[in-house]
């Protein structure tokens, strides 16, 4: 009866059942108001189901799916049609942009839902957070993310509460978790800024929960016990402001100089591409003095690093003389088997197929006399250098 017009509410209890049924029924079988409104009772009704009993939802839509799919396709082949076709393409693209993943501003506002939704320990947030306050939530997801952190240590461990509720955030696919996540404190010093906890109607965002995430595996790095050995950094807007570079008077260099004692190796990671190190250097500068200032120990010079032009150039901190200066580390002793299987020609090929889109995508945008082409060996770009700066022209125009 899954194709019986109107389709049951009953079985729409998971919202991953109603998006295969509402592309394998027929446009003739449309759900009527009444219908809707049933459908809206059924969806409320899992926002407050348990969690064992969502995954029960889940593995009963899984199946009942599964059995859509093989009746539709059977009516398809009884009747020539090809909505089924053309339904199952549509499944594989969205599949394809949650697993591939698109850039923000790439995305309509449902296609970014669905990628957060991705997320699988957003997802566990959320998930608490439609029985537990923020307050609750982090604190229940801490203690599953620690229980199933030590679980994980013993061989014959049974299955944890956490690889129950989430299981993607356990496997493979997603990576692993390494550490605990300090939740508890990680919300404290949010709050203090943000105060979202004071919000009364407002749930917290994708966003803020991202936060408080980030702040805790920060935690989790830094704290007592922790065996942190690298730390990259992105350059501008991370280490230093947009254009600027880090200077001797920067609150991050002796922050930073304090990781290098405690025998963190640092590396900024930038797409700025250049084959040599003064560019980066000047980049340095603040840190660079400070190791010099410290008569540029090498056990210190030796722990920092700048990956350049994304993944194409590599320079490392050296002391010369008492000086903290940088060099260039031949391609040899760092690039991979298949980086020195690029070719040249192939390279250039390339290039000139991005720098065509570039210039492409200026003109159709009439933004040709705002921007400057540059082309470097290993990577092309255009900087804007229009009067009114791009964040400005967004304010404007939102």
């Amino acid at each position: 009866q899954l194709f019986a017009p109107p389709v049951s509410p009953s079985v729409l209890l998971c919202p991953h059942l109603y998006s295969v049924l509402s592309r394998v029924v027929p446009p003739s079988t449309a759900p009527t108001d009444e219908w809707r409104r049933a459908d809206h009772t059924a969806r409320a009704l899992y926002r407050h189901m348990s969690p064992s009993a969502r995954e029960l939802a889940f593995s009963a839509a899984g199946a009942l799916a599964g059995i859509a799919a093989m009746l539709a396709l059977q009516r398809a082949l009884l009747t020539g049609s090809r909505a089924v076709t053309l339904a199952m393409q549509q499944s594989e693209e969205d599949q394809g942009e949650i697993t591939r993943g698109r850039a923000k501003h790439d995305m309509t506002p449902s296609q970014l839902a669905r990628r957060q939704a991705a997320d699988p320990l957003i997802s566990l947030m959320l998930d608490l957070l439609d029985r537990l306050s923020l307050t609750e939530a982090c604190a229940v997801a801490e203690d599953l993310i620690a229980e199933h952190l030590e679980a994980a240590q013993r061989e014959d461990a049974p299955p944890t509460e956490l690889s129950t509720l989430a299981p993607r955030l356990v496997s493979n696919e997603f990576g692993r978790l390494w550490q605990p996540l300090h939740l508890r404190e990680a919300l404290i010093d949010y709050d203090n800024e943000a105060h979202v906890t004071c919000r009364q109607y407002v749930p917290a965002t994708f966003r803020e929960l991202r936060n408080i995430c980030n702040l805790a595996q920060v935690r989790g790095a830094a704290g007592p016990g922790a065996a942190l050995q690298l730390l990259t950094f992105d350059g501008d807007q991370t280490l230093y402001p947009d254009r600027a570079t880090l200077g001797s008077d920067a609150p991050l260099v002796p922050l930073l100089l304090e990781l290098l004692t405690r025998g963190v190796a640092l590396a900024l990671v930038t797409a700025v591409g250049f084959d040599e190190a003064a560019p980066y250097e000047a980049r340095l500068s603040g840190l660079l003095a400070a190791l010099t200032a410290a008569s540029a120990p090498e056990a210190l010079c030796s722990r920092v690093f700048v990956v350049g032009g994304q993944c194409n150039y590599l320079a490392r901190c050296r002391a010369e003389g008492g000086v903290a200066t940088l060099y260039m580390v031949p391609p040899s002793e760092w690039r991979l088997p298949e980086m020195e299987r690029w070719r040249p020609q192939q390279l250039q090929r390339l290039l000139d197929v991005a720098q065509r889109a570039l210039l492409d995508g200026a003109a159709r945008m009439h933004m040709a006399d705002k921007v400057k082409l540059v082309r470097k060996e290993r990577a092309v770009g255009v900087l804007y250098e229009a009067e009114k700066h791009r964040t400005e022209l967004h304010r404007t125009t939102t």
